[in-house]
């Protein structure tokens, strides 16, 4: 074996060992990482949304047990990229599971995409506050349909 092609090889080899393991200690791509958790307060917007104005009586009913209503959502943004969303709304949980992929980050902001079997991956900028606090704009993801922003804080396992 001739040495040089020996050497170019391990530069090689050295250098593809780099690039992953840069990938996998990204700050951005590690901030995500986690559980998080926001409320999100049921207005007279999102049952315009969810509820055709001819409905009468039903919008009525709707917007009068509505109206203190709210949903929890949990994120849970897992190192092996997968993502399981949950919305708990008057007792009903929807849950889905999915991947996501790092695309971007700046300073103040991570941006993922995130995909959904039988649904188009959708690209989901998220913007800190803190290292603790991100906010989402709206968007729509598989089931949920965020109609504003929605801010998430990191939930802390008990010590």
């Amino acid at each position: 074996m001739r040495p040089h092609v020996y050497h170019g090889g391990l530069i090689v080899l050295l250098g593809c060992c780099c690039l992953a393991a840069a990938g996998c200690s990204n700050p951005a791509r590690q901030r995500m990482i986690g559980d998080w958790e926001a409320t999100y307060t049921i207005d007279d917007e999102d049952l315009a949304k969810i509820m055709p104005s001819e409905s009468g009586h039903a919008l009525t009913y709707a917007k009068a047990l509505m109206k203190t209503a709210s949903a929890d959502i949990h994120w849970e943004i897992a190192a092996d990229e997968t993502v399981t969303i949950a919305a708990r709304l008057l007792g009903a949980e929807k849950r889905r599971t999915g991947t996501w992929r790092f695309l971007r980050a700046d300073e103040d902001s991570t941006t993922l995409e995130i995909h959904f079997d039988e649904v188009d991956p959708v690209e989901v900028e998220f913007t800190f506050a803190d290292p603790d606090t991100f906010v989402v704009a709206p968007i729509g993801l598989a089931n949920f349909q965020l109609t504003r922003e929605i801010r998430f804080k990191r939930v802390r396992p008990a010590a």
